[in-house]
């Protein structure tokens, strides 16, 4: 009995969390019509887009990005230092492919909701939105 539990113990701390892993799920926007995979890379933070609706295809293609799966949506971010307790929080660049455009961004992820910001303008601009976990 105590060996089962032995074993049982040992494979689960040998399983890779997603946190362990550098992994934080998969998020979908607001309409669900894209998911994007969020993960570590590097000591940066990036989005890359998993699944896309036809009509985020088209949306993209009209704007000359003819490849969706696949493309980093959030770039380059970098880790901010938050008071302990609060949500995690990178600080980088959210490329909005319907535009063929990457501005100014920030990512906070809190339980299963990451808020992202995109900005045009320095702080002016801007639109966020909450995507949620999926997977």
């Amino acid at each position: 009995m105590i060996s089962r539990i032995a074993i049982g113990l040992a494979v689960a701390l040998a399983a890779p969390t997603p946190a362990l892993a550098g992994q934080y799920g998969v998020f979908r926007n607001p309409s669900g019509s894209v998911h994007v995979r969020l993960a570590d890379c590097g000591k940066q933070l990036c989005g890359t887009i998993v699944k896309a609706d036809a009509k985020a295809r088209a949306d993209a293609a009209r704007a000359g990005q003819t490849k969706l799966i696949g493309l980093q949506l959030f770039r380059n971010l970098l880790p901010v230092a938050t008071e302990k307790g609060a949500p995690r929080r990178w600080e980088g660049q959210v490329y909005i492919p319907d535009k063929d455009r990457t501005v100014s961004g920030s990512a906070e992820l809190n339980g299963r909701t990451l808020t992202v910001k995109g900005c045009l303008l320095g702080d002016a601009l801007c639109k966020a939105q909450d995507w949620v976990r999926v997977g």
